[in-house]
């Protein structure tokens, strides 16, 4: 139990100081192309790349794509691994040992531990299944929901040492500050997300690396193992115990995927 709790604290922290601070705190709210991902305060962003056998071979299909990001919090750091192919989702998160997994596909979203071995199935809003056929990539869309807020170029066409450029995107109000930096390119890439919540003087950075896309992903690497004991909910289900009890190893932290966006935003 002990481990399970440092666990649920490990993500807790991690979604509080990058997303749900971010997006509390400033709540005034809320494909082609291969571009560099790394910090640009380094100076030194490498480009996203393919394989060479994937290079021979051009992908065709629904548009797939991968990224990392990076995060420091008082358990260390932690890295969090995306793939996507048209609506479909993956996510996994290493914390204390344990790979905590997001899928999304269809009609449910599922979470899960496969150490623990149980996990969570909820179906998903309708709203939200409707908006797969619009919404485009479903994570690295940072940019797109600060616009959404109010938020605006603030600097456009910086450039580092490889004449790489980056354009950054701000919202800044009474509560807090949220900085994105994309790629300029189409479509733009986030590389960096800085946020500041000022009644806590909270300060938080999440780095995307690796961007890759146009990868040869099959379909079953979206589903989830059968291995894996579900607690199945309808989606009145949860949303009647979320917040009352804990449901599943994890939180809901892609709300808009479960939800949908306009919902969400209700």
């Amino acid at each position: 139990m002990k481990l399970v709790a440092l666990v649920r604290a490990a993500i807790g922290f991690m979604v509080c100081l990058i997303v749900v601070s971010a997006n509390a705190a400033l709540a005034a709210q809320a494909d082609d192309g291969s571009t560099p991902s790394a910090n640009p305060s380094s100076g030194k962003p490498p480009p996203a790349t393919k394989s060479e056998t994937e290079a021979k071979t051009p992908y065709s299909g629904p548009p797939t794509w991968y990224s990392q990001t990076r995060v420091s919090t008082e358990y260390g750091i932690v890295l969090t691994h995306y793939w996507s192919k048209g609506p479909k989702f993956r996510v996994q998160t290493m914390l204390a040992g344990h790979p905590v997994t997001t899928i999304v596909d269809g009609p449910f979203y599922y979470i899960y531990d496969e150490i623990l071995g149980r996990g969570a199935a909820i179906e998903r809003n309708t709203t939200a299944i409707a908006e797969d056929a619009t919404r485009g990539r479903p994570f690295g869309r940072e940019r797109e929901d600060l616009l959404a807020s109010g938020g605006e170029l603030v600097r456009d066409g910086e450039s580092t040492d490889d004449q790489i450029s980056f354009d950054v995107y701000q919202l800044t109000n009474d509560n807090g500050r949220r900085r994105v930096i994309v790629t300029d390119s189409v479509p733009a890439l986030p590389v960096r997300i800085e946020t500041f919540v000022r009644a806590s003087a909270t300060k938080g950075v999440l780095e995307y690396s690796g961007w890759q896309r146009d990868l040869t992903i099959e379909d079953s690497f979206f589903s989830p193992p059968q291995t894996i004991n579900f607690q199945r909910l309808t989606y009145r289900e949860y949303t009647q115990r979320a917040g009352h009890e804990a449901i599943g190893p994890a939180p809901v932290y892609y709300r808009d995927l479960l939800h949908g966006k306009k919902r969400f935003e209700e």
